[in-house]
């Protein structure tokens, strides 16, 4: 499978993760495992993402956080 960018690889690793989280362990049966992913760009710029899953509902939301430029 080729991915568009790595972003979007990291974007659909998490779901799986959170989907399974949600699926197969007891503790987030009530689909309340929240992931935070962080993207490190070649120029020290952090992209940030919430993937969830809210009840009754098998999309995994994955709102863009920020952007954030970070200090060397």
């Amino acid at each position: 499978m080729v991915f568009g960018s790595y972003p979007d690889a990291l974007q659909l690793t998490g779901a799986a993760i959170v989907r399974f989280a949600n699926t197969f362990l007891d503790a987030f049966k009530t689909k309340d495992f929240v992931l935070i992913a962080i993207f490190i760009w070649d120029d020290s710029k952090a992209t940030r993402y919430a993937l969830f899953q809210q009840q009754n509902d098998q999309t995994v939301c994955c709102p863009l956080y920020t952007n954030l430029a970070l200090e060397s």
